[in-house]
């Protein structure tokens, strides 16, 4: 009797675990902090993967910041692949933004990121704004 009992523990500790890793797996990391999707924002932006920008961004997003004119798009390249995160995010409620460092031509700035949280998902929200170093 009690080896049966030790073995549904088992089983049941086994299949609470596969649940958890199942969910995790499931989860939607990218969307999960401000801090995610901007570091998101910046690899397919570096990469030039401009179909996985749209779905980082709100609705009420700026478009060329989600959807880059095809004109615009080698230097966005170039710009995405000098951008770095600066400091942690600041957050207030649904609201938040992400500082990253950019550099354009011979001079680096500092712009601030706004996103909103819409469900359960981060998402860039607006124009970034240069802000002093």
């Amino acid at each position: 009797m009690k080896l049966h009992s030790i073995a549904k523990k088992i089983i049941a500790r086994v299949v609470i675990t596969g649940v958890v890793l199942l969910m995790a797996a499931c989860s939607d990391g990218v969307h999960s902090s401000p801090k995610s999707v901007v570091e998101t924002f910046i690899k397919v932006g570096a990469d030039g993967n401009f179909d996985a920008l749209k779905p980082l961004c709100a609705s009420e997003a700026p478009e060329e910041l989600c959807n880059p004119d095809t004109d615009d798009r080698e230097e966005f390249v170039k710009i995405m692949g000098t951008a770095k995160i600066v400091g942690e995010p600041q957050i207030e409620g649904d609201k938040a933004s992400v500082k990253m460092s950019i550099k354009s031509e011979d001079q680096t700035l500092e712009v601030s990121f706004p996103l909103a949280k819409q469900g359960d998902k981060w998402l860039l929200s607006g124009e970034p704004e240069e802000v002093d170093s």
